[in-house]
């Protein structure tokens, strides 16, 4: 295979990138055009955008020159592990000889430095359903407490356990820097009732007023929709609040969501964290608004067609009505009945 040699200079923070580009192969056209707007965007400090020219040229033109520039980005951008392992895979892809290849393995050796270690100190008491969460990722019982590699910047871990406030804890490391995040189980949840006292029985014997029960199904349903619509609101209002958050990164240029696609790519973790609180209490939010409101309505209706009875006249008589719904083939409506 001939290659064609193609030097330039990408230039960032005082750090001359030397780039080969491949082989001429199907797309490589689109790929040089791709990495021409990678140089440009990168020249004036737009990392996050010259990432992603580079990262579609590349797979149109897997070139390790193209790689180093990727990398380049990653380090600009705070993302030091994906970084320092595009600089490995660079210095790899060079031959022996080529001048381009001792430079790739100094930004490895270079950026390798940078990177932080993080690891967690959980309470003896942690319970046994309880899930260790850091960064968003769910991580596994038995290692959650282990020290890891990750990128300088804030992390937040916390505990989440069934019957217990999440109690948030968070941290910033510098490159380099190694620390240990301390967390605790949150306080324990006030469960909140959401059952209706039935009304009381007016009735001077011992029987059950007519319709006592459905009355009672129909308050115990009005309270879970009230319930279900306050949910819907309070998620709603973190929902907005966690766009609001994200829009200001993408206002600001941090977020860029790549053309096609449907995920935003963040400089901050805070703005991704934002993004997906943002879908996950919108999902949230519709779901309880509707649930709420057709159980909340589904009382109504069982409260209105409650059958009213009567006190017991003198005589132990009492007058009732009863209504029972009719379906069948061909036939829908209902049948009255009671005693006067």
């Amino acid at each position: 295979m001939q290659f064609r040699a193609r030097p330039f200079a990408v230039i960032a923070a005082s750090v001359v990138s030397i780039v080969l580009l491949g082989a001429p192969v199907a797309g490589a056209e689109d790929a040089t055009s791709l990495f021409n707007d990678g140089r440009a965007a990168a020249k004036s400090g737009n990392y996050l955008v010259a990432r992603q020219k580079f990262e579609a040229a590349f797979k149109l033109d897997p070139a390790p020159g193209t790689l180093l520039n990727l990398a380049d980005c990653d380090e600009h951008l705070g993302h030091i592990l994906e970084a320092v392992k595009s600089y490995r895979l660079a210095a790899a892809a060079f031959p022996a000889k080529d001048p381009r290849r001792p430079y790739a393995v100094k930004k490895v050796a270079e950026t390798e430095k940078k990177i932080a270690h993080l690891s967690l100190s959980l309470p003896a008491d942690l319970p046994a359903d309880a899930t260790v969460v850091r960064d968003g990722a769910v991580l596994p019982r038995a290692t959650a407490a282990d020290s890891v590699e990750v990128d300088p910047g804030p992390h937040e871990a916390k505990i989440v356990a069934p019957g217990h406030k999440e109690a948030p804890a968070t941290v910033v490391l510098g490159e380099g820097e190694s620390k240990t995040l301390s967390l605790a189980l949150g306080p324990a949840e006030v469960a909140v009732s959401t059952t209706v006292e039935p009304p009381k029985n007016v009735y001077e014997d011992v029987r059950s007023p007519p319709g006592n029960f459905q009355k009672t199904a129909a308050y115990g349903a009005i309270g879970v929709g009230a319930a279900g619509i306050v949910l819907g609101a309070v998620t709603g209002v973190v929902a907005l609040s966690s766009a609001s958050t994200y829009k200001e990164g993408k206002d600001s240029g941090d977020c860029v969501v790549p053309a096609g696609g449907t995920a935003a790519r963040c400089a901050s973790s805070r703005y991704v964290d934002a993004y997906n609180r943002a879908g996950t209490f919108a999902t949230v939010s519709t779901i309880a608004w509707i649930a709420g409101a057709v159980v909340g309505a589904g009382g109504v209706v069982l409260l209105v067609t409650a059958p009213r009875g009567d006190a017991p006249s003198k005589t132990g008589s009492s007058r009732t009505l009863g209504v029972t719904p009719v379906v069948g083939p061909g036939l829908a409506g209902a049948s009255f009945s009671g005693s006067f």
